[in-house]
């Protein structure tokens, strides 16, 4: 007799759902001698007899953990969730200030700043390593720090006494520009605008003149629509006497 589903390698959890059941015994059958079966009991025990095959299955036991993830899954969530970037301060000049912000990137560092150029590729801004001078921008991330870079008196001192490339050719072209310049001619303008007087006479006059035949029409029109009402009039008068006259003579003849 030969003996199945047991030894170490197999504990039996194959047959927790009948699918699987079916499927074991598809394969313990094709592996069997002709007029030979499968029967036993247990977890997926059985005997060899000859004429049947008989299975008997373990019901999957429910967990009692219920659907609480296992350490190992929390272990891999943590892994696949994404660490927020370190903070890290930055700073530029602006004016007599030095502008101080903490943010994960440059690109942060000049977005807060308001900045659309690469102020580190250009040398104006950099990193900030001195823990006492980061300390204050840390406290506030994302917002611009600013600290003014020694007294009034010493950002005033410090400014050039003349700006850079001046020289003497450019103090007198200066001095030259200071001079009073004499006054612009306006004759140009006046002779265009009193072209522009001339014309707008002429125009109101041709206006005058349209309006003036448009008067003496208006009056023609009306006395020619009285005469012609005065001789409609009269034949409608000769007419209405024609026909008394004829209804007359109608009458006379019929008798």
């Amino acid at each position: 007799m030969k003996q199945v589903g047991t030894g170490s390698g197999y504990s039996g959890q194959e047959y927790d759902s009948a699918g699987q059941a079916e499927w074991r015994a598809e394969q313990e059958r094709k592996s069997l001698p002709a007029g030979s079966g499968v029967s036993g009991s247990g977890i997926g025990a059985g005997v060899v007899r000859p004429g049947r095959i008989t299975i008997r299955t373990r019901r999957a036991v429910p967990n009692p953990m219920g659907n609480r993830p296992t350490a190992g899954a929390e272990r891999i969530a943590r892994r696949a969730s994404p660490k927020p970037k370190a903070l890290k301060v930055f700073r530029t000049a602006v004016g007599f200030h030095d502008a101080y912000v903490a943010a994960p990137s440059k690109k942060a560092a000049l977005e807060a700043w308001g900045s659309k150029k690469d102020l580190f590729a250009r040398g104006a801004a950099e990193l900030v390593e001195d823990p006492a001078l980061a300390k204050a921008a840390l406290a506030s991330p994302g917002t611009v720090i600013k600290v003014s870079r020694g007294s009034v008196a010493e950002q005033l001192a410090a400014l050039p006494k003349e700006p850079r490339g001046t020289s003497k050719s450019s103090k007198g072209t200066a001095e030259k520009a200071s001079e009073p310049q004499p006054r612009p001619d306006r004759g140009a303008l006046d002779a265009v605008e009193v072209e522009i007087d001339k014309l707008l006479k002429e125009q109101e006059k041709e206006l005058a003149e349209i309006a003036r035949r448009e008067a003496e029409l208006a009056a023609e029109k009306r006395k020619l629509i009285a005469s012609q009402k005065e001789e409609m009039a009269a034949l409608e008068r000769r007419r209405d006497e024609r026909r008394r006259a004829y209804d007359a003579a109608i009458k006379t003849w019929r008798g």
